[in-house]
């Protein structure tokens, strides 16, 4: 199995450090693409259904639910220290759910943008026109950070399915597959950054939420 790579880090001098560094990627990595499908799903329930008001407790009950799921995820990532077999298994199982998260938001905002697509047609009153273009304003910002996530996540991916499935012959390529893959890696690590960014520019793109953050710059 193309772990070799993996397993190399645990000879480095603090591997408690690496410990810890596996855990909190892998509960960002989860709770960022937790709360991308959450927006997407809300954002395709308000386009299909505009008079339809989801009870917030749903909304705080799924959100609670993955991030325990999430907080698991890392305390089990943690146990590389004393387990780095299983620490690895959910760390490329983190990936796997990340892509199939992507996928699926992917699915919704095209689903999203297709309804818009057919009702920007019948858009007659003003409030109509509004909503309308606040929607795609929003379905257009959560397609760009899909993209960026894409971008990011799927060399990494692939590049790692390639190894396992096709079982590529090692000897004597270990360089160049340590720098491919060293590559991927810093790739693959920009979609924290990347997540920060584009949510705090999905959120004030909400006059409200704007509102709220420069009261609180102005200390009001």
């Amino acid at each position: 199995m193309p772990y070799y790579s993996f397993l190399e880090m645990l000879n480095f001098p603090d591997c408690l450090a690496l410990s810890i560094g596996t855990a909190v990627s892998i509960y960002a990595q989860l709770t960022s693409f937790g709360t991308l499908i959450m927006i997407s799903y809300l954002r395709n329930l308000a386009i299909r259904k505009p008079f339809y008001t989801v009870p917030q407790r749903k909304v705080y009950s799924a959100l609670i639910c993955w991030n325990l799921f999430a907080v698991l995820a890392a305390v089990e990532a943690y146990l590389i220290y004393k387990l780095p077999y299983l620490s690895q298994v959910h760390w490329f199982l983190a990936g796997l759910i990340t892509g199939l998260v992507v996928t699926l938001a992917t699915i919704l905002n095209i689903w999203s943008k297709r309804i818009l697509g057919k009702r920007s047609r019948v858009s007659s009153t003003d409030i109509e026109v509004q909503q309308h273009k606040r929607n795609k304003a929003a379905v257009k910002i959560l397609n760009i950070i899909l993209l960026i996530y894409a971008v990011c996540i799927m060399p990494f991916s692939i590049y790692m399915i390639i190894l396992g499935v096709v079982m590529v012959e090692y000897k004597g390529k270990e360089d160049l597959l340590r720098s491919v893959y060293s590559l991927f890696s810093y790739v693959h690590l920009l979609i924290f950054p990347c997540s920060g960014l584009n949510a705090l520019a999905y959120l004030l793109k909400d006059k409200k939420i704007k509102n709220y953050y420069k009261r609180l710059l102005r200390c009001n």
